[in-house]
């Protein structure tokens, strides 16, 4: 049997009944343009023969079931707990059913039964062919006439705001509109898109994509001044034959040190009484003590939506956050020495992500009809009692 008639097999002894339909997304590389599509440049990526299949059926009730068969777990969801700060695998399903809901389309339950053999963290967009299998499988279940290029975006709001991962739209783009045997020409600024041929058989010339799981050399600097240092590195044989070395600039700039910031719980219980603590540890530095801290709360991991940005003198601080809906937020620190034109701030801290959680609902007033009340007289408005007195 091939992938696909195994997961359909697969699915059956699930749930029970085959699947309505079996839908997938192909990983990708791209052949130029890395780090474009977030600038608004161009990138040319191409199709992978990996992909990311997923079987899936409608729900009578507004449950959303995931089962990764290549990890062998299941995920089980109400429609109304979809919302941004679910972590794992299942948030590249569930985020897409989301960023659907969010746009307001009709979206149920659904049963989603997943297996990918793109190579995972591997930079072949792996998360992308999951996103994008998974909302070709809801746009097709749920009836919704969704274009691609609109797919492939409301896949990339899933993963930068339901996911977190500030990622551009090229992984989204390439997975939903590549074709056999070509490339996709996109600009990134207009969403104009083309098919560039890539006749490779044709011509006797074939890409290798290696995925060789190996880590690039690497070393620990010793202690160093901030400023400009050089680094020169030579390869050495087995046979001890030293090559020619290569020289390379580089500028430091790591002082004052980044705070150690200390851990919040995964889900963090706030109301509008109890503000959100944040704290943290100064790292000894060898140069100076820091004398101010730079506090900054986000709405993603990239920090490009800032929600808090204070400076503050002490190794802490307290932040009212918006309470109104559960939320994943990232928060890091960054500390400041010296003063005026003198003055210096070191690099953030590695981010920290949490999820608010409200312990309490918010009552949202409801408009009431005119009540006409004498003096003294209690008018009962549903949110406790408001007592009239003319003055």
């Amino acid at each position: 049997m091939n992938a696909v008639e195994k997961l359909a097999v697969r699915y059956k002894e699930l749930i029970g009944s085959p699947p309505e339909g079996i839908w997938f997304a192909p990983g990708r590389v791209n052949l130029i343009g890395e780090h474009t599509d977030y600038n608004d440049g161009f990138v040319l990526p191409f199709a992978l023969e990996q992909r990311a299949l997923v079987a899936a059926g409608l729900r009578e009730d507004a449950r959303v079931v995931m089962h990764a068969l290549d990890l062998g777990e299941t995920t089980e969801l109400s429609l109304p707990e979809l919302r941004p700060g679910i972590g794992g695998w299942q948030a590249y399903l569930s985020g897409v059913l989301w960023a659907l809901r969010e746009a307001g389309n009709q979206v149920g339950g659904i049963t989603m039964v997943l297996t990918s053999d793109v190579p995972f963290g591997a930079g072949l967009s792996s998360s992308a062919a999951i996103e994008c299998s998974g909302m070709a499988a809801a746009c097709d279940l749920f009836g919704l006439d969704i274009a691609p290029m609109d797919r492939a975006k409301l896949a990339q709001r899933a993963e930068n705001v339901y996911v977190g991962a500030p990622t551009g739209l090229l992984d989204q783009a390439a997975s939903t509109l590549c074709r056999a045997d070509t490339g996709l020409f996109l600009d990134c600024r207009t969403l104009e898109t083309a098919e560039v041929p890539l006749p490779l058989h044709e011509q006797g010339v074939e890409i290798l994509v290696l995925d060789t799981r190996t880590q690039a050399p690497a070393f620990t600097l010793p202690s160093r001044q901030d400023g400009p240092h050089f680094v020169r590195v030579s390869r050495i044989s087995p046979t001890g034959i030293e090559g020619y070395a290569g020289l390379a600039e580089i500028s430091i700039l790591a002082r004052p040190l980044p705070p150690k910031l200390q851990p919040q719980a995964a889900e963090v219980q706030v109301n509008r009484d109890h503000p959100l603590m944040f704290a943290w540890q100064t790292v000894p530095d060898e140069v100076a003590l820091p004398q101010r801290y730079r506090l900054q709360v986000a709405a993603d991991a990239g920090f490009r939506t800032i929600l808090h940005d204070t400076v503050v003198d002490a190794r802490s601080a307290r932040i009212q956050p918006d309470t109104r809906r559960p939320l994943a937020r990232w928060w890091r620190v960054a500390a400041i020495e010296g003063e005026g034109a003198h003055q210096k701030q070191g690099p953030f801290s590695a981010a920290q992500r949490f999820v608010l959680k409200v312990d309490a609902p918010i009552v949202e007033a409801k408009p009431r009809p005119f009540v006409r009340a004498s003096d003294g007289e209690p008018i009962h408005t549903g949110h406790g009692d408001m007592l009239i007195r003319a003055d």
